[in-house]
């Protein structure tokens, strides 16, 4: 794969890791408004990993952009290693894919257990 080829897949890779970071936050604000709004659940008691999820969604954006800033480093610098800027792609992908359904599956976690003190 010539040099511009892997430059293009490096920042493909990056924009799609991102767009997964921006759904993680997006999905994040829309529940906690349903939560607090529609549910009248105080966001302070959340449950921990929606809590998690809640406060750190911007971990997400940090990922794929350091991957991709060293990946384009290591491509300008001329270093010819293709296969672990491939397993890297790989590992960030997957970080991706679980920073994702993580979040999905946290924000379940009020619905189905109470998070509100009940009297």
């Amino acid at each position: 794969m010539d040099r511009h080829a892997r430059v293009i897949r490096i920042l493909s890779a990056a924009v799609a890791y991102l767009t997964a970071a921006i759904f993680v936050q997006a999905y994040g604000l829309l529940k906690a408004n349903w939560l607090e709004y529609g549910a009248k659940l105080d966001l302070k008691v959340l449950p921990l990993p929606t809590a998690f999820y809640h406060r750190y969604a911007w971990i997400g954006y940090v990922l794929p952009i350091v991957a991709a800033l060293l990946l384009l480093k290591k491509e300008n610098e001329g270093a010819d290693r293709p296969l672990t800027a491939e397993i890297l792609l790989r590992i960030v992908g997957w970080l991706a894919l679980v920073w994702t359904l993580g979040a999905i599956l946290a924000w379940q976690l009020p619905l189905c257990y109470p998070v509100a003190r009940i009297d």
